[in-house]
């Protein structure tokens, strides 16, 4: 069974939701988006950040990820341990907007929502933010690590 997770922090089944709207207003002169489910019983639950994206890819397909593709996350700290986090991807699915997006035991995209990540694949080359290719993870890391 599937959740989803509500401003309050809670967790309610995904199967109870009759339809998902949005709130729409400005604020400071920026649209402001509210996203809320109205469940069968009749009550409506604010969704909590994130979650509408997620709901959106409950019936996406999935696809299975070929080992040797992992989500990077840098960390610059200065400690000299290895910079590079590497989560293994277990699948990908079909974002409607977004394409293929990588899931990996933390969730979609590496359960940091809308961001872009890095991705290195089994022949060692990382792809970024669609379009900027490096043949090494050296020179990923080099890349990244300018000031």
């Amino acid at each position: 069974m599937r959740f989803f997770r509500d401003a309050s922090d809670d967790l309610w089944p995904a199967s109870k939701i009759e339809r998902i709207f949005a709130e729409n207003r400005i604020v400071e002169g920026r649209k402001e988006v509210t996203h809320y489910a109205r469940l069968e019983d009749g009550s409506t639950r604010k969704l909590a950040a994130g979650e509408y994206d997620n709901l959106r890819l409950i019936d996406a397909p999935y696809l299975p990820a070929g080992a040797g593709h992992y989500v990077l996350h840098l960390d610059f700290d200065g400690s000299g341990n290895d910079p590079v986090y590497k989560a293994p991807v277990v699948a990908w699915v079909s974002h409607p907007d977004d394409g293929l997006l990588p899931v990996t035991g933390d969730g979609v995209n590496d359960g940091c929502g809308n961001e872009s990540l890095p991705i290195m694949y089994p022949d060692g080359t990382v792809k970024k933010y669609g379009d900027q290719v490096f043949t090494t993870i050296d020179e990923f890391i080099e890349n990244e690590h300018k000031p």
